[in-house]
């Protein structure tokens, strides 16, 4: 059983432990444990494990509940009061999404139990291991998959891979809006998982602990209602100003194309340079370049939104 408490990290405090945490009762009558300890997200730990009753592996999503701020705590008309994150996951119904399976909960913790997302890198059946994207040194036996964020560490992306991701991202986001109202805020490399064991990769949002619900195109946020990353937020996020929420997801889906197509490095060094500065044209296409320029607008007045990205010739002329 993984160390589910060692070295918890959050911006004002750091839970540790050297102990094995004993998970609940009501978790462990329904799953067993895996082999896997896939890693840390925000303020939580991330491991494997196996539901008894069908044997189907999942991954499980351990936060310490004083890790979880009083403003994100909302009333689930199932589950009763829970983390913004459940409720909303609970909500999608989206294939580049993570899919929620289920909620347990004690008096230290939440658990989060979804969908154990990939293909083993290096046992796949569908695509062989010298089409491998990854150098032999980093191909794991049991990682599931990768996030963007270490794709991009160990492989530059062509043009037309940088597209196959940005699609599935950028209809996801769509589909969150139009038909749900809700607006990830924080997609950056680290929130997208990548599933490359076949020809093409797969990828799904994943961390929505920094979502806005009921939003549409008349909703004007405040900083207060910012959870993202600094390095992908717009220019009046940044200045502490108000924002229109899919104006700004729209800017940090600019920084994300243009991190993908110029092998991981963005375009902003600094907050600085993202309110007031320019940036070097990526080396891609004209027409990958001009939606760049469209989402990456200072002033979101005239910023690009979903219905023109999925529009825009880049995005049509390769699909």
């Amino acid at each position: 059983m993984p160390a589910l408490y060692h070295n918890l990290e959050t911006k004002d405090k750091t839970v540790t432990s050297n102990k094995v945490w004993t998970l609940p009762p009501e978790f462990r009558k329904e799953y067993s444990t895996g082999q896997d300890d896939l890693g840390c997200g925000g303020s939580g730990r991330i491991f494997s494990a196996v539901r008894r009753r069908d044997r189907k592996e999942v991954a499980v999503k351990l936060i310490p509940k004083s890790c979880i701020p009083d403003n994100q705590w909302v009333h689930d008309n199932v589950l009763g009061l829970v983390p913004k994150e459940v409720h909303v996951l609970r909500t999608i119904d989206h294939a580049s999404v993570i899919c929620f399976i289920d909620f347990f909960q004690d008096d230290r913790a939440v658990l989060i139990v979804m969908e154990l997302f990939g293909s083993s890198w290096r046992c796949s059946a569908i695509r062989p291991v010298e089409h491998n994207p990854f150098p032999s040194a980093i191909r794991p036996v049991r990682r599931r998959a990768m996030d963007l964020f270490e794709l991009l560490e160990v492989k530059p992306l062509t043009e037309d891979d940088a597209h196959t991701i940005f699609l599935q991202i950028i209809t996801a986001a769509d589909s969150l809006f139009t038909n749900y109202h809700i607006i990830h805020g924080d997609i950056k490399d680290e929130n997208i998982l990548i599933d490359w064991s076949g020809t093409l990769p797969i990828a799904k949002l994943i961390d929505f602990g920094g979502a806005l619900q009921n939003v549409d195109t008349t909703t004007r946020c405040t900083e207060s209602d910012f959870h993202g990353t600094l390095e992908f937020a717009p220019p009046e996020i940044v200045l502490g100003k108000g924002y229109e929420p899919e104006k700004a997801e729209a800017w940090s889906l600019g920084v994300l194309l243009y991190g993908m197509v110029n092998r991981g490095c963005g375009p902003f060094a600094t907050p600085h340079q993202t309110a007031f500065g320019g940036y070097q044209l990526p080396k891609c296409s004209d027409a990958c370049q001009e939606l760049i320029g469209r989402l990456l607008v200072k002033d979101q007045r005239y910023r690009a939104g979903f219905k023109e990205i999925l529009e825009h010739p880049w995005v049509v002329g390769k699909r």
